[in-house]
């Protein structure tokens, strides 16, 4: 990511600034999450939770341990879901395009590439302080509006919250805990984990 591709506004940020420059320079970014799905026929939301592997020359390995232990990967091309059982299903970018889409807004929230999210959404810093900060993207063309609607990303010294809004009403809300940035290249194991995406 080019930090020269950040709005004005957002690098003289005091907050966000230093992360988007440590982000920028992490191969790989890992940790658990919890996740609440809220959908508009359930009264309650569906939650789950994991670990996450991001490595940026491969893609996001997201794998959930609770309610039930599944994994999915996704890279530049193609979207991968293995359960414990261990089936496997496989969609390439080519024969779903939307599996690109979403490929690029993961990869690009993760990092805060301004490069991607420039491109895919409009960008306003919501709330800047000694708190934390809060960053909204508003879809810039119809082919991510009709995917999300809206996501706000939100943290403090990383990311630490990512709500992604969808067209129909509902939304997923992801928390970030412990999240471990590193300026070491992935390691074998951690490679390994994407052996299958080819």
């Amino acid at each position: 990511m080019s930090l020269s591709s950040m709005p004005t506004t957002l690098m003289r940020s005091p907050s966000l600034g230093p992360v988007v420059t440590t982000l920028a320079a992490a191969p790989v970014i890992s940790g658990p999450y919890t996740q609440d799905k809220f959908l508009r026929e359930l009264p309650k939301p569906l939650h789950a939770s994991g670990d996450f592997l991001f490595v940026r020359d491969l893609g996001v390995a997201w794998r959930t341990v609770l309610p039930f232990a599944s994994e999915l990967i996704i890279t530049h091309d193609a979207l991968i879901e293995r359960q414990d059982g261990g089936s496997t299903t496989r969609i390439a970018a080519d024969q779903q395009p939307a599996v690109r889409l979403v490929a690029r807004i993961f990869f690009a929230v993760f990092s805060l590439d301004f490069d991607q999210l420039g491109q895919l959404f409009t960008l306003s810093l919501v709330n800047d302080d000694a708190q934390g900060w809060q960053l909204g993207l508003q879809p810039k063309q119809a082919g991510t509006a009709g995917v999300i609607h809206a996501i706000v990303v939100s943290g403090h010294r990383d990311v630490e919250r990512v709500r992604m809004f969808e067209p129909g009403g509902d939304r997923t809300e992801i928390e970030f805990h412990d999240t471990r940035v590193s300026t070491v290249p992935a390691d074998a194991a951690q490679r390994a984990r994407f052996a299958l995406s080819k």
